[in-house]
């Protein structure tokens, strides 16, 4: 028995994580399955590509017993072209009805032919993403050429003049300012082609976008922009996103996401607070003096990169903001642009994140850490601009936006949901320790 269109809305709500085997990881065969997988899923689009989706599920996967057409289970029925669970069931009793469900493996992920693993993951992504074309013609980074695309942040730019309009924002990065000139300045992942001296690995090569599987592999579709439409967001692979706000940029990695991490994915219980945080999340707190007291709270260290940009980029709250309104808008300071250029890169600001509790509304507290940041330089900004005055220029209004940015700190601030927001009251922090006892702060 193989599994036909008509069990495509069996399939696209079936967990996700259910198609995969355990232990998977995030740049594996079945990884990449999932990122295009989750994309597309919930689109409409991808039910009219089941001749692309349907050899890859047969190679893979046994159809089970309950989902034969001819002999379906009790609690399935055929309504129209799909075979679903039976009217009046409600998206709780389904996911009941799913959740048992595994399906049995015909082929190994590492066995499953390239050609129909290529052939899913791209129906995926022309389901699943929204394509903004580039055109590298004009500029080498990827202007956009889409005329329905938003190409001008008048709100974040500074215009220095008629002709020198540039925009500001900030990007995460672990990395030293060294390792970045190493690596060329900030490149999406399919860009990153740098061969490692030792292994003639790219980044790219090592975790499979130039697998011939991957659709990213071929140069004319990973040129271009992608939006995630499940997630509303940027492609995490074929864009560099940028937030044009220090304190939305502050707020990632998010609090939920490093617990969820720390926890393997389970929800924290009512009862698990900052004061009684399960056993898992209080071996990695830290020591932190108040002034007056000490407390334990999660804490972490992280830098953020002042870049500025040039041109016409992809408009990422833009395009949020034309397909939510009201209270759906989750809409935030984000853009995304195919590469930044080391000269690009014109200052860092590193701070400690001091969270008060273990939920993303109580927010964190964020305390400058002088020694390790950098402040914008005047012969940087110069060879930006490429003319002396402008540098200078840009210069006076980078410091400006610096000074700004650093001398709110400590600030406390929080996710929302569409960016982060501050709030009153951040700790008066006088040092941070990790709990083997290095110094933070």
């Amino acid at each position: 028995m193989l599994f036909e269109k008509k069990h495509m809305k069996l399939l696209t709500h079936l967990p996700k994580e259910k198609l995969v085997r355990e232990g998977w990881t995030e740049y594996s065969k079945d990884g990449w399955f999932l990122y295009f997988w989750k994309e597309a899923r919930q689109q409409a689009g991808i039910e009219s590509r089941t001749a692309e989706v349907l050899p890859f599920f047969n190679e893979m996967y046994e159809v089970p017993a309950d989902w034969d057409p001819q002999n379906l289970g009790p609690d399935l029925e055929l309504a129209g072209q799909f075979i679903f669970f039976k009217a009046g069931m409600s998206e709780a009793e389904v996911d009941e009805k799913l959740a048992p469900i595994k399906l049995k493996y015909k082929s190994s992920w590492d066995g499953v032919s390239d050609a129909n693993l290529l052939k899913c993951l791209k129906a995926c992504l022309a389901a699943g993403f929204e394509r903004i074309r580039a055109d590298t013609s004009v500029n080498p980074l990827g202007n956009v050429s889409d005329t329905n695309s938003s190409l001008v942040f008048a709100r974040h730019s500074l215009i220095l003049d008629n002709d020198h309009s540039y925009s500001v924002g900030w990007r995460g990065d672990s990395r030293t300012m060294t390792e970045l000139r190493d690596a060329g300045g900030f490149l999406s992942k399919a860009d990153s082609d740098k061969k490692d001296p030792h292994t003639q690995l790219s980044y790219a090569d090592k975790i499979n976008l130039r697998a011939p599987w991957n659709p990213f592999s071929d140069p004319k579709v990973r040129c271009d922009y992608y939006y995630r439409k499940m997630q509303q967001d940027n492609c995490l692979h074929t864009v560099v996103s940028v937030t044009m706000d220090f304190v939305t940029a502050a707020s990632f990695p998010k609090l939920e996401d490093l617990i969820g991490g720390l926890l393997g994915g389970r929800k924290l219980k009512a009862s698990e607070t900052v004061e009684s945080p399960p056993a898992e999340l209080k071996s990695k707190m830290c020591n932190v003096r108040v002034r007056g007291k000490d407390i334990v709270r999660f804490a972490d260290s992280q830098q953020l990169y002042l870049v500025v940009l040039f041109g016409g980029f992809f408009d990422t709250q833009a395009r949020q903001r034309g397909k939510n309104t009201g209270d759906n808008d989750k809409s935030f300071p984000e853009v995304a642009v195919k590469q930044i250029p080391v000269n690009g890169i014109l200052g860092s600001v590193t701070f400690v994140r001091v969270f008060h509790g273990l939920t993303e509304n109580e927010g964190f507290t964020a305390l400058w850490n002088i020694g390790a940041s950098k402040r914008p330089e005047r012969d940087a900004c110069i060879a930006f601009a490429g003319e002396e005055n402008i540098g200078l220029s840009l210069w006076n209004e980078l410091r400006k936006q610096y000074r700004a940015t650093t001398n709110s700190m400590p600030l406390r601030a929080r996710w929302t949901g569409s960016g982060g927001k501050k709030m009153a009251d951040p700790l008066d922090v006088m040092s941070v320790k990790t709990p083997d006892g290095k110094k933070l702060y």
